[in-house]
């Protein structure tokens, strides 16, 4: 008979009261010769699967699964194991079936991971079944199955995770061309490359149009935050200016610019600027967690 834990039954009276996920020992007494002989089983419960990172990753990162069923835990003298499966819409990237460990005997929380590595989309890398990674390109949708054979109605359930390989988010900074727009703008002046880092001229006063690309972004978020400051500066003056999605995973806004020193207020809506000093653009992409940088001098 199931019932909550605080009731207690009357013992030896033909009925055993239990819980779901309940481990039920059954012991025997063997007189010749001695020994005490024992069988387990459990009362099914609805086991969960739990996947980290749980909503984004980036190639390359360790997906950690755990799995927490005290179905898979018959013999609580031994650590069992348990295979989840693992898979994805990528062409020709095979599926995976990864083995979980019980973390300790009689646990019933069974942990594992799978490796994932990054794949170029211009040139493919795709492992083979019997390989212990996976092949990943940003947008990659990876699925992680597994199937509770025992849940209390007697059926088993197949139970679902899915992860995203995320984008790396781009940024560019520069006076725009007369003739673009927000969302696709060229830049009006010339641009250099410091250490990998491209840089675009512009004159004091000039108004910078800021463009972020970031394909992870959901289509219901409007505007995002990007932050600027002058490099050397004497007045310590920064701005944090909101860009707005012009299309899905597009973001565009712009940052007026100033010598006059009745803007050295930070976050007054203008940047003072000297000339011969840098701007310096920094948008935070949340995964992978970097700070992507724009320059302008």
């Amino acid at each position: 008979m199931n019932c909550p834990s605080e009731v207690e039954g009357v013992s030896n009276d033909g009925i055993l009261y239990v819980e779901k996920g309940n481990i039920i020992t059954s012991t025997y007494v063997e007189r010749m010769p001695e020994a005490t002989l024992a069988a387990f089983s459990h009362v099914a419960r609805v086991g969960s699967l739990e996947i980290i990172p749980s909503d984004y990753m980036v190639g390359g990162d360790r997906l950690n699964i755990i799995v927490l069923d005290n179905d898979l835990n018959k013999d609580p003298t031994v650590v069992e194991t348990v295979l989840v499966r693992v898979a994805t819409l990528k062409v020709n990237e095979p599926q995976k079936l990864v083995e979980l460990t019980e973390d300790e005997m009689n646990s019933g929380r069974f942990v594992g991971f799978l490796t994932t590595v990054p794949s170029d989309p211009a040139n493919p890398t795709v492992a083979v079944r019997t390989d212990l990674f996976m092949a990943v390109e940003p947008g990659d949708e990876i699925d992680v199955f597994y199937l509770d054979e025992a849940i209390p109605n007697g059926d088993a359930q197949d139970i679902f995770r899915r992860v995203t390989v995320a984008f790396t988010g781009t940024i560019k900074a520069c006076v725009a061309s007369v003739n673009a727009t927000l969302s696709t703008s060229g830049c009006q002046y010339t641009s250099f490359s410091d250490n990998g880092l491209v840089t675009y001229m512009a004159l004091p006063g000039d108004t910078i149009t800021v463009n972020i690309t970031d394909r992870d972004i959901s289509s219901s978020t409007q505007d995002l935050n990007v932050t600027a400051y002058a490099s050397p500066t004497q007045t310590g003056d920064y701005q944090v200016l909101e860009v707005m999605q012009v299309a899905t995973g597009e973001f565009s806004g712009q940052l007026r610019t100033s010598t006059n020193p009745i803007y050295a207020r930070p976050n007054d809506g203008v940047l003072l600027i000297e000339a011969d000093t840098d701007i310096v653009v920094t948008y935070i992409d949340r995964v992978p967690r970097l700070n992507q940088v724009s320059t302008v001098t």
